[in-house]
């Protein structure tokens, strides 16, 4: 999918392997392979269509949408169609016709992911922009810009509506518009998809470190003086 997502990207601006310098301007700076891997694992992942792929830039690995927002999300195959997804078939219509029903709601998703994809990308390359322009950033920042751009997906994702269904203009639109800059906790999902994958991490570590204080402190309190601070002791007795 990775690798469909950036030739369709390069194929979209008319740019083959000799010709990268007809790219448009947020995509000259951009590690571009590297840049289009991630906004499809970003996607993958959070839409939960690849259970076990993570994504580094990612604190845990991934943050997975609510079952509203996945359901929004596969409402796009159905966009158009005259029906819906959980409707029930009558007994006239044939399997072949179900069948067809099928394919074309997962190539409208498979079209849907593609568009998605590159929005993502040209947000990335806009938000990469930006933080170039510090002379201090290099490329081991590119992580702080991934993670910027997922949140930005979250918010579209968001503002499309959670309960859907969605409709892929609109959807295009909302990763299209530059909104400002959120706090970057956002950038590890709403709090209600967070705090679940978080909190015990959390709790873990705090109760660790609490401990492991606790336990250094009655060490220092408690523990048996050496045995010539005790011979001082009973000479000043």
């Amino acid at each position: 999918m990775g690798l469909t997502h950036l030739q369709a990207l390069l194929s979209q601006h008319g740019v083959d392997l000799l010709g990268l310098e007809d790219l448009p301007p947020e995509l000259l700076n951009l590690p571009l392979a590297i840049a289009s891997i991630n906004c499809t694992a970003m996607l993958l992942s959070h839409l939960q269509l690849a259970p076990k792929l993570t994504c580094a830039f990612m604190p845990g690995g991934r943050v997975e949408c609510t079952s509203d927002t996945l359901q929004a999300f596969l409402s796009l195959g159905w966009e158009g169609s005259g029906s819906g997804g959980g409707e029930s078939v009558g007994e006239s219509a044939s399997a072949a016709a179900v069948d067809a029903d099928e394919h074309a709601a997962m190539r409208r998703l498979l079209f849907a992911l593609g568009a998605m994809h590159a929005r993502l990308v040209s947000h990335l390359g806009r938000t990469w922009q930006r933080m170039c322009a510090e002379p201090t950033t290099t490329l081991m920042d590119f992580p702080t810009a991934l993670r910027e751009t997922f949140a930005h997906m979250q918010r579209a994702f968001r503002l499309s509506g959670s309960a859907g269904p969605w409709r892929l203009e609109t959807l295009v639109g909302h990763l299209e518009s530059e909104l400002a800059a959120q706090p970057i906790l956002e950038s590890f999902g709403p709090l209600s998809e967070t705090v679940g994958a978080y909190s015990t991490w959390a709790f873990a570590a705090c109760y660790t470190a609490a401990a492991d204080i606790y336990q250094t402190l009655v060490g220092v309190c408690f523990s048996a003086p050496p045995d010539g601070a005790l011979a001082a002791h009973d000479k000043r007795q």
